[in-house]
């Protein structure tokens, strides 16, 4: 079983599987855990039960996650879970996630995120999401992954609604009020996450190639990385020198705005990497990048 293949374990219900499983000390039997996803209710006196999917499906997802084991009866949770945070388990769902290999039954969910970074860029345009109905833009991931190797179901219209409420959960993308419009995908909150994580010093410079190779490292499916790279090569897309990705670029000047980094240019520096232009004032382009302290 696969995250994607469990849509009704969005990760609000894997979330509060990890935290009540840690409330009782991490380990309990399955049938304890059962009676309080699924109480139940009562209609003229008599007990119903909501459908056992929902339960399923969020062991399923936090098992395929590696967030939990089924031991027979038992449920046993992961140790380095235990009395951790929503955004802690989220960072241990993005590092598995990252780990995955190609094929994996879980690596749909960064795959997909990289093919919409590459088509954002081989465009320069994000409004060409908006303008497809959810069911398109998954029929569309789901050709290029089977190309890829994988199965003919890595992506559909029902697993399309699973990744994005995944996506918003390990902050890469922010739910827009409109009940009809697709989410703003925008990997600023994992980005300013992973420079926290990174431990880089406040108040410390770097210079852009070796800050884009961080983000390349911990972020691989935006400019540079992993899996940018293998789905560039897939799709014959060819990314332009110093050029960075629309979504890579909102991201970056998202968190100029915040002031957690500063984005710099030396007049005469002819390294300098271009963004992908945005509304409203900002940096243009940039050849080195200062920390900022909101990142302590």
């Amino acid at each position: 079983m696969s995250v994607l293949s469990s849509p009704n374990g969005s990760p609000e219900r894997v979330w509060s599987l990890v935290a009540g499983l840690d409330a009782l000390g991490g380990r309990t039997e399955r049938a304890l855990l059962d009676g309080l996803f699924n109480p139940g209710y009562l209609v003229d006196g008599e007990s119903n039960k909501v459908k056992d999917s929902l339960a399923n499906d969020t062991y399923g997802a936090a098992s395929s996650l590696g967030l939990l084991q089924l031991n027979g009866k038992e449920v046993v949770l992961a140790p380095e879970l235990l009395s951790r945070s929503a955004m802690e388990m989220a960072d241990v769902v993005y590092d598995e996630l990252c780990g995955r290999a190609a094929g994996d039954t879980d690596a749909p969910l960064l795959d997909s995120y990289a093919w919409v970074a590459i088509e954002a860029d081989r465009l320069q345009d994000l409004a060409w999401l908006f303008d497809l109905k959810g069911s398109e833009v998954a029929d569309r991931i789901n050709t290029v992954l089977v190309e890829e190797g994988a199965s003919g179901s890595a992506m559909n219209p029902t697993k399309w609604v699973a990744w994005r409420r995944w996506m918003a959960f390990l902050g890469l993308s922010a739910s827009l009020p409109f009940a009809s419009a697709q989410d703003y995908l925008d990997p600023s909150r994992r980005l300013a996450r992973e420079i926290v994580r990174e431990a880089i010093e406040p108040g410390q410079r770097l210079s852009a190639p070796v800050f884009l190779e961080i983000i390349a490292r911990r972020l691989p499916f935006l400019d540079g990385g992993r899996l940018f790279t293998r789905l560039s090569n897939q799709t014959n897309h060819t990314p332009a020198p110093r050029r960075i990705s629309p979504l890579l670029s909102i991201a970056l000047h998202g968190l100029h705005q915040q002031g957690l980094v500063q984005l710099l240019v030396s007049g005469d520096s002819a390294g300098v990497y271009k963004l992908f232009e945005t509304e409203g004032d900002g940096p243009v382009a940039f050849d080195a990048v200062m920390i900022g302290e909101e990142t302590r």
